[in-house]
């Protein structure tokens, strides 16, 4: 709604106001449904011309972007593995043809993907709750939906690890869809 007064043409400007009551059908269809993002939206409205500072206020904070340690320190206490999916994917072309499809990439996933052999990424790494039984003799079953699977394979590792050491494992399952 703040952006309507920014546009200087006004056929964008009724459209723009359109797009702006949420709940509409064109909000739905050209806004949610479409995974529009105001860098999306000023690229369909030319004329609108709103304040850095007011683009600044209208974005979403950037939250951090949690992954679970899919390594065992034991194997290497120097490397730290995550499993992710990269979103990369072409958004749709609203229905009515008014707006282009774009190409949609993860923020965090993006950057990875855009990373080369070598290259280091600050990270924070916080203690986790989740951990297999103390006693390594212990069965352990998991079941790991997609990305879900990254600390069983790190559980895997540890439980490798143990066996080499000479310890009992108990039965280890892994289900993954």
């Amino acid at each position: 709604k703040s952006l309507v007064q920014f546009c200087s043409n006004q056929e964008e400007k009724n459209l723009m106001d359109e797009l702006s009551k949420i709940g509409s059908t064109s909000y739905e269809r050209d806004v949610v449904n479409a995974r529009r993002s105001i860098v999306h939206i000023l690229e369909d409205f030319p004329s609108c011309r709103p304040s850095a500072e007011l683009i600044a206020q209208i974005l979403p904070r950037l939250q951090p972007r949690y992954y679970s340690i899919s390594s065992s320190y034991r194997i290497d206490n120097k490397i730290v593995s995550i499993c992710c999916v990269e979103v990369d994917y072409q958004s749709s072309k609203s229905e009515t043809n008014k707006y282009q499809s774009r190409r949609i990439k993860g923020v965090a996933t993006g950057h990875l993907a855009s990373l080369k052999v070598g290259d280091k990424v600050p990270i924070w790494v916080r203690r986790s709750q989740f951990k297999l039984p103390f006693k390594t003799s212990f069965p352990v079953m998991m079941i790991g939906p997609g990305t879900g699977i990254a600390p069983y394979r790190g559980f895997l590792q540890e439980r490798g690890w143990s066996r080499l050491k000479g310890k009992e494992v108990g039965f280890t399952c892994l289900f993954r869809r």
